[in-house]
């Protein structure tokens, strides 16, 4: 892998550094950061920048204990310490990092990408950190909305580890669901800065630590303080048509169905790993919308059936069980326009879809919802 690559691979500061300790290169971030050229940050020994603080307090390297060298001794990442970073113009601002091994052809071996985080959000203390991935995704904490992470991969991290579920996942298959093209001496390195980022990102809520490594196991623990709205959707969707039998009431359904804002990471470049969950996530949300019409409309409230299948349609029109529903819904109402409309804007869905006509069970339904009185 190219120095330069390295150093790209994370949007904080991160540098690269070599044998003697000598940095052999640097992105932009880290430029800005340290605030001066980069001609004269080139072949400096490392110590003298990590090792800047504020007289008196705690610098960010430890020479004692090099972490550079640990790194590449233990050949796993290496947490920085949070310290508190003098900037050029006289600013301070709390900063950490971590250093990992990576291999590069270009250096001839080895050599050490350190990364750094400047914290720019506090939360609250205990807060509660909430990841919104069904509809645009979104963090909160305690109801404060968070900015995303330089790295919106990060966040597809977060989502995989989290329905990997208790049981984790294994380091070589989440590089190569994540980076299914790529080989594992570029997979390798990037997912290690993204672990680091989705730590940082979990302890700026004081979630620390409910990411661990067990040999090549990542295990996301489960939280109080950390709530995933696709997880708690499934769980939450699973109990309530457990629960209910047939004509039973829909406030458990009503209550799951509140957190499905919209598809799994909709508008995300999530990889192909996320298609499953997608499938299954939205399979789960049709199955509430279905049980809860029925509900509805056995307790006379049609209107309230009419919504639910709006609502699924809304997410899929190829749904013909919802077609077929709603055409029904629309005759018991005597609503027989809104039928023979739904009909039309489902024939013409399908012609240009799938090039097919709707099924006898439509037709049927439409002449069963006009002759409704």
């Amino acid at each position: 892998m190219r120095l330069s690559d390295l150093v790209d691979l994370t949007a904080d500061a991160a540098f690269v550094v070599g044998a003697g300790q000598r940095i052999l290169a640097i992105n932009e971030a880290a430029r800005n950061l340290i605030g001066i050229p980069e001609d004269q940050i080139l072949g400096r020994a490392c110590d003298e920048l990590m090792g800047r603080g504020l007289p008196g307090g705690q610098c960010l390297c430890q020479t004692i204990d090099c972490p550079v060298y640990d790194a590449l001794l233990r050949r796993e990442p290496v947490p920085l310490p949070w310290a508190e970073w003098q900037t050029h113009d006289g600013h301070r601002v709390p900063i950490s990092g971590s250093v990992i091994a990576a291999p590069s052809s270009e250096a001839g071996g080895e050599v050490a990408l350190v990364t750094i985080h400047v914290r720019g959000v506090t939360t609250p203390a205990n807060a509660t950190l909430n990841i919104r991935l069904l509809g645009p995704v979104a963090l909160l904490a305690d109801g404060i909305p968070l900015p995303m992470p330089p790295r919106r991969r990060v966040i597809e991290l977060l989502a995989y580890l989290a329905f990997a579920g208790p049981g984790g996942a294994q380091r070589d298959r989440i590089a190569e669901d994540l980076w299914p093209e790529e080989s594992i001496d570029l997979s390798g390195p990037r997912l290690r800065v993204l672990l680091h980022g989705l730590r940082q990102l979990l302890a700026s809520a004081g979630l620390e630590p409910p990411l661990r490594r067990q040999g090549t196991l990542y295990v996301l623990d489960e939280s109080p303080a950390l709530r995933i709205d696709a997880v708690e959707f499934e769980v939450r969707a699973h109990a309530a048509l457990r629960a209910v039998d047939g004509l039973d009431s829909p406030s458990a359904i009503e209550e799951a169905l509140a957190l499905y804002q919209g598809d799994f990471a909709a508008g995300e470049d999530f990889g192909a790993w996320a298609a499953v969950h997608h499938r299954r996530l939205r399979r789960l949300y049709h199955d509430l919308l279905a049980r809860a019409a029925v509900s509805f409309a056995v307790r006379g409230a049609i209107e309230r059936s009419v919504e639910c299948c709006e609502r699924a349609l809304q997410s899929d029109p190829l749904q013909e069980q919802f077609q077929v529903a709603l055409i029904t819904y629309y005759g018991h109402l005597g609503r027989h326009a809104d039928a023979r409309r739904q009909y039309e804007d489902y024939r013409r869905i399908l012609a240009s879809e799938v090039g097919v006509q709707p099924s006898a069970a439509v037709e049927r339904s439409l002449m069963e919802a006009i002759a409704a009185t």
